[in-house]
Parts: C-alpha cells; sequence; structure tokens
C-alpha cells in the first residue's frame, strides 16, 4: 500500500514539476564516461514525464551536453527496442537550432513480428537484451554543426551514445553532445545562455490486424502469455481470445475444453484463479509464449501503448560559470 501511494505521490508531484517549467543542468565537474551506466549520475532521477514513462536528468561542463534515461517498464523498453527513439535538441529564435539522433532506429514492424516483442526467446530475457545489443550499433544524426548522417557508435569521434540495463532491468540510455555541435566551432558564450527544449520521441510498434483490445490488456510479458489466439499446448490449458483453450473449473483438475479449440488441451482446473479472458497455460510449452514455472503468479501488462507512437518536450538551460 504504501509503495502504491509513494508511486502515485511521486508521479503527482512529477507531473507539476514537468510542465512548462525551465528546469536547469546540472553542473558536470568530471566527464561522464558514457557506458550505458548511471553510477556518475546523483540518483534518483529529477524528472519524470509520464506518456513516455522516461525518468531522465541533465548535465554539462564547458565543452560537452550529457543526458541519461531510465525506463523500469518492460513493455516500454520492448518498445523502444522494436520502434525506435529519436532525441532532439531545439532552439527557437534568430539562430535557431533543430538537430535530432535516432537511436535504436525508427523500424516499421507489423504482422506476426510483434509476437517476439513479448515472447522471451530460447534465451530469455538476457538474451532478447545481447541479441539487441548486437545488433543495434548505429545511429543517425541529423541538424548538427559536424556529425550529420549514419554512424556505426563505436566509431564516433563526436556524439556518443550507450544503452544497456542495470540489476535491476531498468533500462540506461547514455548520451553525450559536444556543444560544437549543438552551436558550431568556435561559439559564442552568450549561446550557451539561450533556453533549449529536448524533445524526445519513442515511435510506435504497427499493431497487428487480428489483435483487439481484450487482447491487448491480458497479455501475460512474463510468464508464457496466450498470444491472440489461444492458450497453446498447456497442461492445464487456458482460455484464449475468448475462444481459444480450457473453460475455468475451479475445484476440478479437469475442465472442458473449449468449443471448436485445437488449443489447451486439458482446460484450466482448480489451479485457475486468474479471471482473463487471455489466460496463458499454468505449465508446460505453450504455442505462443513460454512455460511458467508453476509457483509464481503470472504478471499481467497491459501492452496497448506499444501501438501509441509517445513524445515529450522539456526546456532547459545550460549550466554556465560566471
Amino acid at each position: 500500500m504504501f509503495r502504491i501511494i509513494n508511486i502515485l505521490l511521486f508521479t503527482a508531484l512529477s507531473s507539476c514539476c514537468f510542465s512548462q517549467t525551465t528546469t536547469q543542468s546540472k553542473r558536470i565537474t568530471k566527464p561522464v564516461n558514457v557506458d550505458g551506466n548511471y553510477k556518475e549520475w546523483v540518483t534518483p532521477f529529477n524528472l519524470y514525464e509520464a506518456k513516455t514513462q522516461l525518468m531522465f536528468s541533465f548535465g554539462n561542463d564547458d565543452s560537452t551536453l550529457y543526458l541519461c534515461f531510465q525506463c523500469p517498464d518492460p513493455v516500454n523498453q520492448d518498445k523502444i527496442m522494436k520502434a525506435g527513439m529519436e532525441v532532439s535538441i531545439i532552439r527557437k529564435g534568430k539562430n535557431k537550432l533543430d538537430a535530432s539522433i535516432q537511436f535504436p532506429l525508427k523500424k516499421n514492424v507489423k504482422g506476426e513480428e510483434t509476437e517476439e516483442i513479448y515472447v522471451e526467446d530460447q534465451g530469455g530475457v538476457d538474451g532478447i537484451k545481447a541479441h539487441f545489443l548486437l545488433n543495434n550499433y548505429v545511429m543517425l544524426t541529423e541538424g548538427f554543426a559536424n556529425q550529420n548522417g549514419t554512424f556505426p557508435m563505436k566509431e564516433s569521434k563526436g556524439i556518443l551514445i550507450a544503452m544497456n540495463w542495470d540489476s535491476t532491468n531498468t533500462l540506461v540510455y547514455e548520451m553525450a553532445i559536444p556543444l560544437s555541435e549543438l552551436f558550431g566551432n568556435g561559439f559564442m558564450a552568450e549561446e550557451l545562455t539561450k533556453e533549449l527544449t529536448l524533445g524526445v520521441e519513442i515511435f510506435a510498434v504497427e499493431r497487428p490486424a487480428d489483435m483487439d483490445n481484450a487482447n491487448l490488456s491480458s497479455l501475460n510479458t512474463n510468464n508464457g502469455a496466450s498470444v491472440v489466439n489461444g492458450g497453446g499446448m498447456q497442461t492445464y490449458g487456458g482460455m484464449g481470445n475468448g475462444t481459444g483453450g480450457g473453460m475455468q473449473n475451479t475445484g476440478s483438475m479437469g475442465g472442458i475444453n473449449g468449443l471448436n479449440s485445437m488449443n489447451g488441451m486439458n482446460g484450466m482446473g482448480s489451479m485457475a484463479g486468474y479471471p482473463n479472458n487471455s489466460m496463458a497455460g499454468m505449465s508446460g510449452m505453450q504455442n505462443n509464449g513460454a512455460g511458467w514455472d508453476g509457483s509464481t503468479v503470472p504478471q499481467y501488462r497491459d501492452i496497448s501503448g506499444m501501438f501509441e507512437k509517445t513524445e515529450m518536450k522539456q526546456k532547459f538551460l545550460l549550466s554556465v560559470t560566471p
């Protein structure tokens, strides 16, 4: 209960602080090692945005702007990895600035490819992370003074990006942008005093044509969900999309198989305490999901946000030495 109250209070306070107010970048006294680890940052981060579900912080020294984002929500992490994300620095006025960085690169994911978003592969969660880091190593930069185009991140000598996960499976996204890339070589000190705007856009995964809202609110992203049309080959079956799988029957181990169902072999049985029309099987392998260990309560997450683009803007000022 206390945890829920604290989360609600944090969200409310963050939302109030986040409006159209201008925040101050923190003064960095030692260069940040951009490695996807927030050990050099003061945590918890003081900024949060509800739509993108990102916690973040700014920092700068006399030569570089540093950004760090944290994303604890696994569904939102999947969205970032599968659809892509863009970070922009904007300034209006006479010497306007509109520079952006895409990483991960924007992707169009459609149809059955979306199944892998919430279904663990044979390597589990760690395998998914390793696969992502191995196959996503390019950034796209636009609107900067010098570095524009597509660059392998490890070869960039200017703009630096790193993404990784901490011990709690929170996604950490670090970025360093030389001020000379924002304001040009030989920029004047007065350029640093003007208000900037951070923009973040998390792109959307394309919704599969056969996925309705009922499925979105009840898919199990951790413990072997029934994906779209049936609970798969489970020992204790499960209802899938209202028609497949076995009927829940609290008090017997068998239950009755669902009508016209080719999934959910043996009904739900007395272990069915989860009134969900897309309930996953209680154990064993499933056609569209991982096996459940039979001991922990399945965790259900609403993945409808996966198919909606989210974006945010935050005004900020660089920290300038007197």
